[in-house]
């Protein structure tokens, strides 16, 4: 079974499991303004590579999957309580890995920054450590660790891309930063952001000095047998990983980059 409900009027923690039998629930939650290609809605159904990935190991253990759209700070906050079992599509960072398990990453992004003509013809960023000579936004909820910033170092004032674009036009922040993958995927669900981008005043670089950023499963530690989910959840990335089948996932919707670099160290990958 698949459902999808936009906002729970009352969250209620999971009751305690021995384990995970066959016909149990799993619930899961995602980012309300989606994440595509990796999680995103198409004519009403919830679709993209995370939804599969999830649903595939869920119908090897034959359980039912549930995943609910929320304000993406709200389903960090119901996972870390217990009242979801995990949240899809996270990157990593020291808060997380004290409040939750978290999976092997399963897909992997790069970083770009943005900014507008009208303001710059071009920044000077050649390392990380230049972003910090300009005036910085960023979505409200999202995770900068990775590019040694604080959310005191941002203006975090809004939820959606467009929002972001506007800003730089209007001169209130120089520039953003964001997964090249994940804004061509807005590109390709939203109207209002493939306009935006075609716009020649709207301007991208690569990020340098920035590896490619993983994205994990992140599970509660909350409720009964955490260890166990996460272990099954595990293998099946392994699985799946050893049989090409994130690979062929990955390129059903339009993403050509190796999901799981071999060899790479997880602290070297950093929403």
């Amino acid at each position: 079974m698949f459902s999808i409900l936009a906002l729970p009027l009352l969250l209620i923690a999971l009751p305690p499991r021995p384990g995970w039998p066959p016909g149990s629930p799993l619930l899961a939650c995602d980012d309300i303004n989606q994440w595509p290609p990796y999680t995103y809605r198409d004519n009403g159904a919830l679709i993209g590579y995370s939804v599969d990935v999830l649903q595939q190991i869920a119908h090897a253990q034959q359980w039912r999957v549930q995943i609910d759209l929320l304000p993406w700070e709200r389903c960090l906050n119901a996972v870390r309580a217990g009242q979801y079992h995990l949240a899809l599509n996270a990157s990593d960072n020291q808060q997380r890995r004290r409040h939750y398990l978290m999976t092997r990453p399963y897909y992997f992004t790069h970083s770009v920054y943005f900014y507008s003509r009208r303001h710059h013809s071009e920044l000077d960023i050649h390392q990380l450590a230049d972003l910090r000579r300009y005036r910085l936004c960023g979505l409200f909820g999202y995770n900068y660790e990775p590019y040694g910033l604080s959310t005191h170092d941002l203006d975090l004032g809004t939820t959606r891309f467009p929002q972001l674009i506007a800003k730089l036009h209007l001169g209130r922040c120089d520039l953003f930063v964001e997964k090249r993958e994940i804004i061509v995927g807005f590109s390709l669900t939203d109207p209002e952001m493939n306009a935006l981008l075609r716009d020649p005043q709207l301007q991208q670089r690569p990020l340098p000095g920035v590896a490619p950023t993983g994205f994990h499963m992140l599970i509660s530690r909350r409720i009964q047998a955490a260890e166990t989910l996460h272990a099954i959840l595990e293998q099946g990335l392994d699985d799946m990983a050893r049989r090409g089948r994130l690979t062929r996932l990955l390129r059903r919707y339009g993403v050509e980059n190796q999901p799981i670099p071999e060899g790479m160290d997880r602290k070297q990958q950093q929403r």
